[in-house]
């Protein structure tokens, strides 16, 4: 193609006006097309948005400009009322429970009988040998601490009596632990906590 026209130059190699805009120019951060530089804008930030861009992902209400809304870490838009409806929802879920095996509870008994308390590393050996989530397994080690602590604390209340020592069963144990939603740590959640920004226009 003869340019008759502006030219641009980049890397040793010469384009037209419309070619060096849609290799080099800057991209939507809704639709990640180019934006030719004399077309108007909306900005969140650092990023760029068509105006039919900027618009909540949820309802597909284009934003305008004095809305608040949340900007998600995937660059995608919220408006306030669906992102604070989206948090009051998933508050409202109860939380799954996660069921232990006997032999998951015989692994964690054996740890627990080993270091009341494990490191990290320990609990990362435990995850990988019984299957359960590492927060699955703090959970477990925090419940049984506690009910220990509160069992000597009913003993040290009863003067005179003697124990023996016992053998745990099947029954003492906690075989439910509470889980935790997505957003508490896949990062699934739909929505991520995030700041209300106010939208601004370029021309």
């Amino acid at each position: 193609m003869l340019l008759t026209d502006k030219c641009y130059s980049r890397e040793g190699l010469v384009f037209c006006k419309e070619d060096f805009s849609r290799r080099f120019g800057t991209r939507c951060a809704g639709c990640s097309q180019p934006i030719p530089p004399t077309q108007v804008v909306r900005r969140a930030q650092d990023n760029v948005y068509h105006l039919q861009c900027f618009a909540c992902f949820i309802c597909s209400r284009q934003l305008s400009t004095g809305d608040e809304f949340y900007l998600m870490d995937d660059k995608k838009l919220v408006c306030k009322a669906d992102y604070e409806a989206a948090k009051a929802r998933d508050g409202n879920q109860k939380r799954p429970r996660t069921t232990i095996t006997a032999k998951q509870l015989e692994t964690l008994r054996s740890a627990y009988s080993q270091s009341p308390k494990p490191s990290r590393h320990v609990r990362e050996q435990l995850s990988q040998d019984t299957g359960l989530d590492m927060r699955v397994i703090q959970v477990w080690f925090q419940n049984r601490r506690a009910k220990d602590k509160r069992m000597k604390k009913e003993e040290d209340q009863m003067p005179g009596t003697a124990t023996s020592p016992t053998t745990p069963t099947p029954g003492d144990d906690n075989h439910s632990t509470s889980g935790f939603s997505l957003g508490d740590s896949s990062g699934a959640e739909i929505l991520t906590p995030g700041f209300p920004h106010s939208s601004s226009c370029n021309d």
